[in-house]
């Protein structure tokens, strides 16, 4: 099966005029090659963690508080970057959302190796960062440890889909409402709750879940809108293993792609209350509590998925799918079959069951108090909690993508930065947008997001280079 980006290309213009799924489309083009090596996903998806500081002892009874932590850590940042809203080398986006939180979006992907290796490669590049602060701390004479806790204390982490425009975006969130709800007992980043007494959710983001619209949105795609939507997931959490990462994007993915076929087969799933099943099945690790559907059913959580995979499943038995979305089914099969037979044997695959079978055994001397301090700190970049889980990427593609963009356009915005900054021209980029500001016209509008090649990005880049070489 051929790797050609340029075939790809083809394909996906094909996808934006027929509606058809990736597979569907390549296999129309080129109906004689076999697709069960092909690694991508058609679809372009991205996550957006959000991290933050926690508040640094100096000593006695002087610290530093998470915001001025996290200001002290973005120095470097500033220093080169003249913002803490930065685009870096690998395409990714790095910015203070607010006084004391850090949200780190990895560059857009196509495939799930990119993305696993992306997120964590962010991590790195934030711990790099912590590291910096720490060196700079003692040798202000003051000492101190750096940390960074993922997702925060709502564990957020918005997940981000490119769909086709010509399916009906309303549609699209009303069958996904009840698969994002159960999905949980699969990908939650579990934790333990303050509500009157001390309480362990599968989901702690699920708590800070108010309205069923909170849980997926339609935003706009940073990308041609005559030709895409984006749906943004709010639901998402700060996962630590792979496992559990992989599992979200990739089943996620496919649901869409079925979702995208026929709007309304998620439809008989439809929940009466979506919040309070959404809290319902956190707060029951054993996952066998039922949440009611409209049409009167009861099903629990593994139920549902049940469901979403069977028929998700069946789409792509009759559509074709790809050798990396066939291993999604298997592994997504084998999770729902070792949550009802024994989740225990998950242990090093959930961060939600890890996190449960760590505090059960220390519950016994664990107070309230030091059981949040136990859960929050599983989360700490830099524990050994990431150790603890079975990986999926490899060291070497992690290192690689701090500095690598993957092939989408956000190979053009990390090449183009690369190339601005080594003559330190004036420049602005977005996920859009690459601009020179001291050149007029200097602004390329890149509206295809799968794009990693293009003509006029390549002309400006080898005149940076030029005149860096004079």
């Amino acid at each position: 099966m051929t790797r050609d980006r340029d075939f790809k290309s083809v394909v996906r213009n094909r996808m934006a005029k027929t509606g058809e799924s990736y597979a569907s489309a390549r296999a129309q083009l080129r109906p004689s090659e076999a697709v069960e090596d092909d690694q991508g996903l058609g679809r372009i998806v991205g996550l957006e963690t959000r991290y933050i500081p926690r508040a640094v002892l100096l000593g006695g009874q002087r610290k530093l508080e998470p915001p001025e932590v996290a200001r002290y850590m973005f120095r470097k940042v500033v220093q080169w970057g003249r913002s803490s809203n930065v685009y870096l080398q690998n395409g990714s986006r790095l910015y203070l959302s607010s006084h004391d939180v850090m949200e780190y979006a990895t560059p857009e992907c196509d495939s799930l190796e990119d993305l696993l290796a992306h997120s964590r490669a962010g991590e790195r590049i934030l711990q790099d960062l912590a590291n910096d602060a720490e060196a700079r701390l003692a040798a202000e004479g003051v000492g101190g440890n750096v940390t960074l806790r993922r997702g925060g204390p709502t564990m957020a982490c918005d997940e981000n889909y490119l769909v086709s425009s010509t399916v009906d975006a309303g549609q699209l969130m009303t069958g996904l409402i009840p698969f994002l709800v159960s999905r949980q007992v699969l990908v939650g980043a579990g934790g333990v709750v303050t509500n009157g007494h001390s309480l362990f959710c599968i989901s702690p983001r699920a708590e800070n879940i108010s309205h069923e619209d909170e849980i997926v949105r339609s935003a706009h795609p940073y990308a041609d809108a005559q030709r895409w939507i984006r749906l943004e997931f709010h639901i998402g959490e700060a996962n630590v293993g792979d496992y559990a990462t992989f599992l979200k994007v990739g089943t996620a993915h496919l649901v869409l792609r079925a979702l995208e076929h026929d709007s309304a087969v998620g439809t008989s799933l439809t929940l009466q209350a979506p919040v309070r099943a959404l809290r319902e099945i956190s707060r029951d690790p054993g996952c066998s509590r039922t949440v009611l559907l409209e049409d009167g059913r009861a099903m629990t959580a593994i139920d549902i998925q049940r469901q979403y995979l069977a028929f998700t499943k069946a789409f792509v038995e009759t559509q074709g799918g790809t050798d990396q979305e066939r291993r999604v089914l298997n592994m997504w099969a084998r999770t729902l079959d070792q949550l009802e037979q024994d989740p225990t044997k998950l242990v090093k695959d959930l961060d939600w069951v890890a996190k449960w079978q760590l505090l059960q055994e220390r519950g016994k001397v664990l107070s309230g108090v030091e059981a949040l301090e136990v859960d929050g700190s599983f989360s700490d970049l830099g524990s050994d909690s990431l150790a603890q889980l079975n990986t999926l990427v490899s060291e070497r593609a992690v290192e690689d993508a701090k500095r690598m963009p993957p092939p989408t356009r956000a190979r053009l915005r990390g090449e183009f930065i690369e190339a601005a900054r080594k003559p330190s021209r004036n420049y602005t980029v977005d996920w859009v947008h690459l601009k020179l500001n001291d050149r007029s016209p200097g602004t390329i509008v890149l509206s295809d997001p799968f794009e990693s090649k293009n003509d006029r990005v390549a002309k400006m880049i080898a005149s940076m280079r030029s005149a860096s070489s004079d």
